[in-house]
């Protein structure tokens, strides 16, 4: 069995920290859903976060720990964890290349830190078609998604129905 959690983030890392432990201690493998913008020291929003620069660093220090854990699998759970970011057909719904930039950006600071992302589940169960030909077309490496029950998946992509 394998048990995930969402919403990976400054604000959720010491919650995370002590979930390790125990399935660590349980023998249970764990999957962490990572947002990526509160792990972006480059993006402005952060700098009005008090105490951002500490939360920053001990998130960072509890992901690293989580890579280096061999039971606990990183996965992309957004960049901004917004309906619209992987649905563009609901209003302000992102684009093809607004959905791309939000991988890319994600996938930047985790590369940043070795990890290499292989799975991915958008945020608020809200995804498009557009969403699987971003994915299949930039990031060979995700071979898993969760909740895209009703699309079809690009070639090679398993769909993990939650």
């Amino acid at each position: 069995a394998i048990l995930r959690f969402d919403d990976f983030t400054i604000y959720s890392y010491e919650a995370f920290d002590k979930m390790m432990t125990y399935l660590d201690e349980e023998g249970i493998k764990g999957a962490f859903g990572a947002i990526g913008i509160t792990l972006d020291p480059d993006n402005e929003a952060n700098a009005s976060i008090s105490g951002y620069t500490w939360h920053y660093n001990r998130a960072i220090e509890v992901l690293e720990k989580a890579r280096d854990d061999e039971d606990v699998e990183i996965w992309m759970h957004g960049y901004v964890h917004a309906k619209e970011e992987f649905n563009d057909i609901i209003e302000n719904g992102y684009t093809y290349d607004q959905q791309k930039e939000s991988f890319d950006k994600f996938m930047a600071i985790m590369k940043k830190h070795g990890i290499e992302i292989r799975a991915f589940a958008p945020p608020n169960d809200s995804e498009s078609q557009t969403t699987v030909k971003v994915i299949s077309e930039n990031y060979p490496q995700i071979d898993t998604v969760m909740h895209f029950d009703y699309l079809k998946m690009a070639e090679g992509m398993i769909n993990l129905e939650c």
